[in-house]
């Protein structure tokens, strides 16, 4: 749809696996010598990454060839890709624009659409709650752990256990002035009232944020607390919670 920055980051986080000499190749194991539903190597993941990177770079609309509408500006290489009616695209990006090499036939060079390539945004800088300490009410199985929710990498996730109500927290090391929070609820959106809090001097909760549902991507303002502790309180879901990543930020 054009959202290169959103395009860019799906498309990496899903080609990078590491532990696998082909990272494409997924291995699904549940953390406990147990192996998945999905044994090395299996490409699902690999296989919708590089439809997606494809797509990056050319889309097709009728007899359209559309180049370049999701492609960062930054990024270089070289592209042979196959289009609607017996048509191969050749070509390759090089200083922030496309540049169309080699059309089959010839007379299809009419249908294509070159779009100025958008230049991704600086990297955020990192969240005060990477890689910090993490506790939680309960820990669904080995590799859903509290700190899994803390690590920067939305492919894992901390998951509570047989539970509709649980509690992720993280303590920054020292008290810290907060005024955001990022929450990832991704692959099972099952929250349904929740509660951001902070852990004053005498060990109680102020709730900073409320709220039914997550997602995601819900990011939640308030005015800025100094705390060492903070807290996703989840008091209801549809089943037990679990989340990719909460991220805290000063501003």
């Amino acid at each position: 749809m054009g959202d290169t920055a959103q395009a860019a980051r799906y498309t990496v986080d899903k080609l990078r696996h590491p532990g696998e000499r082909f990272p494409a190749f997924y291995h699904v194991h549940y953390g406990d010598g147990r192996e998945g539903f999905c044994q090395a190597p299996d490409a699902d993941h690999g296989g919708v990454a590089m439809t997606a990177l494809q797509e990056m770079i050319m889309q097709v609309d009728g007899r359209r060839i559309l180049l370049g509408g999701a492609w960062p500006a930054d990024w270089t290489g070289n592209f042979k890709l196959h289009a609607p009616y017996q048509t191969v695209v050749e070509g390759h990006v090089a200083d922030g624009k496309v540049v169309v090499d080699k059309v089959t036939p010839e007379t299809r060079r009419k249908d294509i659409e070159i779009f100025p390539l958008k230049t991704l945004p600086l990297p955020a800088p990192p969240p005060l709650s990477a890689g910090k300490a993490a506790t939680a009410s309960s820990v669904y199985r080995a590799g859903h752990e509290a700190d899994k929710a803390f690590d920067g990498n939305p492919q894992t996730r901390w998951a509570a256990r047989e539970t509709k109500a649980a509690w992720i927290a993280v303590d920054l090391g020292r008290p810290m002035e907060v005024s955001r929070v990022v929450i990832q609820e991704t692959s099972y959106p099952r929250v349904s009232r929740f509660a951001f809090e902070a852990q004053e001097a005498d060990s109680s909760w102020k709730a900073l944020a409320t709220g039914t549902t997550l997602g995601a991507d819900m990011e939640l303002s308030f005015a800025p607390v100094t705390a060492q502790v903070f807290r996703l309180n989840v008091l209801d879901a549809s089943d037990s919670p679990t989340v990719e990543e909460v991220l805290l930020y000063p501003r």
